[in-house]
């Protein structure tokens, strides 16, 4: 039986205590208990239950924006229009173009999800300090739970920084500003380092079911460890020392581990990983919002799963990303034949699909185009980004395993910070400090995890052969192989925007797109692109928002 995470566990206490005290609203009915402060805020049980709704805004993280921003801006993803389905009024096809504009519901979206978040911490943060000052709850006991949530929100700031760059700081729930200013991009960084330099060493060390989906001392300090590995691009002054230090924190902690099969890191209703550090505990029921079965799978691909909804056929990945990971590496997968599928897991699904009664999947509605014709052949090839992309077109982000019987909602858990990244990120700062292709310490690490995960060894960071990837295929890029290899581990887990900007290869967006046939279809490659516009219903509600430079709106 499915272990009942201790997410889930606060969530159902914070619904079951709004609903008591929603529920002592009728003055005809005798009310046999009341909820207030002065009678819930009694142990850490309860501490813990409150805590449990500025979680709750995480789980629109690995399937709503976030991972459109971060990941179909990318060379790792891309949503094809093919014929009515995924048009949505061009808007996935801007994504991939990099042209992009403040009114674009995914960029809203993003805004909405974090500022949401630091809005829940605010209001927590708010209320348990009141009862400090009020003298109801003693200043020690209170200060690892105020501290969690100002990590916590450090995280939704961090969202707004990397996706925005100039964003309003609020921190005041009891008197907050209804037109708040913009602050530069560097003054919302030094607030989250300095914040949570504060108040990490507050946060509990023990990596158990207790602290299972929290922010702990170790997310923390992966939380910083991003944080100084992009600084260059958020402030301009690099900070590789200050990540490759925040790693050693966790790496030498010794609570961590590579799990010998990759695949256990994305298994549906997975209990726990030893790679995770800080998690989402997605449950079908429970904790919804990981959707990915429906936006990835072919509309046939129901009846390979028996899902109770037919998917959306969407999201996919691009060819030469697929073709980056070499053939035996496990990671990858391999494609099925017309003799059968292929029965181990893998990145991507490709090849021929089968039904779960071992019957071919069939595509009624396959285009003349297809030149395997009925069956569905689930090819790599993007033939091109819309309109009429083809239904087969593009390997499927298989990397999180779908349940067989499953519903439209998945119960994997999401790994935000995993092991794995906190290998290679310490590889990539020891490497940008010693600008050596030959760094062993850097080597080493990234050699631990392919060899771990189903790799084979490489010999310099930048391969003498050339790395494959879409835009350092001649092996000129220096790192070229370190990049590579952190899109085949990290592949699709919402890093992917963020590498290839602090690459300075972002900008390079024709030479990872399909091709472009709509006329209406632009590339835009001006720098401006590296961050989001501020949402267009952000600026018509606030005046003192300033647009960022190139984008239309106020200040733009």
């Amino acid at each position: 039986m499915k272990k009942i995470k201790i997410f889930t566990k606060v969530l159902i206490i914070g619904l079951f205590m709004t609903f008591l005290s929603q529920s002592c609203t009728n003055l005809d009915e005798e009310i046999y208990s009341q909820v207030t402060p002065d009678n819930f805020y009694q142990d850490a049980n309860q501490f813990v239950s409150a805590l449990g709704s500025a979680y709750t805004g995480m789980y629109g993280y690995a399937a709503g924006g976030p991972l459109s921003l971060q990941e179909v801006s990318s060379d790792e993803v891309v949503v094809p229009t093919r014929g009515p389905d995924w048009d949505d009024g061009g808007h996935w096809r801007r994504l991939q173009l990099h042209s992009w504009n403040y009114e674009d519901p995914e960029i809203g979206g993003v805004w909405g999800f974090a500022y949401g978040g630091v809005s829940t911490c605010n209001r927590l943060i708010y209320t348990f300090e009141s009862l400090v000052e009020e003298g109801k709850v003693e200043a020690d006991f209170a200060a690892p739970f105020i501290g969690e949530l100002k990590v916590l929100r450090g995280f939704y700031y961090w969202t707004l920084l990397d996706v925005y760059g100039n964003v309003p700081i609020v921190t005041r729930f009891d008197d907050p500003d209804a037109t708040p200013p913009t602050k530069s991009r560097k003054e919302v960084y030094d607030f989250i380092v300095q914040s949570l330099e504060e108040y990490v060493p507050l946060l509990a060390e023990n990596v158990d079911l207790s602290t299972y989906g929290r922010m702990s001392k170790w997310a923390g300090k992966a939380l910083l460890a991003k944080l100084y590995l992009n600084a260059e691009v958020y402030t301009g002054t690099a900070e590789w020392q200050k990540a490759a230090d925040a790693c050693d924190d966790i790496i030498e902690s010794g609570k961590f581990n590579l799990e010998t099969n990759f695949f256990n890191n994305f298994d549906a209703d997975i209990t726990g990983s030893s790679e995770f550090i800080f998690a989402i505990p997605y449950d079908k029921v429970y904790a919804q919002g990981f959707n990915l079965v429906m936006r990835t799978l072919h509309y046939g691909m129901q009846n390979t799963y028996n899902l109770t909804a037919q998917p959306w056929n969407g999201f996919c990945s691009m060819e030469e990303f697929y073709n980056s990971f070499d053939d035996d590496d496990l990671r990858k997968g391999q494609p099925g034949t017309v003799d059968g599928p292929y029965t181990g897991r893998g990145t991507f699904l490709v090849g021929y699909q089968y039904k779960s009664n071992g019957d071919l999947v069939t595509d009624d509605g396959f285009e003349a185009g297809d030149p395997d014709g009925a069956p569905l052949n689930l090819m790599p090839k993007v033939n091109e980004l819309g309109p009429v992309a083809l239904k087969q077109a593009g390997a499927r982000m298989g990397k999180w395993e779908f349940a067989m019987g499953g519903t439209s909602e998945m119960s994997n858990d999401y790994g935000v910070f995993r092991y794995a990244d906190i290998l290679l990120m310490k590889a990539e700062a020891l490497w940008r400090i010693s600008n050596s292709p030959t760094d062993g310490e850097a080597l080493a690490l990234v050699n631990q995890v392919r060899s771990t995960h189903g790799g084979a060894k490489i010999g310099l960071i930048t391969s003498l052969d050339g790395p494959v990837s879409f835009a350092i295929e001649d092996g000129s890029i220096p790192g070229g192989e370190l990049l590579n290899e952190r899109g085949r581990e990290m592949a699709f887990e919402n890093h992917r925007r963020q590498d290839l900007i602090r690459w300075g290869l972002f900008l390079d967006v024709e030479k990872f797109t399909p091709p472009v046939h709509n006329p209406g279809d632009k590339f835009e490659t001006d720098p401006k692109t590296n961050i989001y516009p501020i949402p267009r219903g952000q600026l018509d509600a606030n005046p003192d928002l300033i647009q960022n430079p190139g984008y239309q709106g106020a200040g733009g």
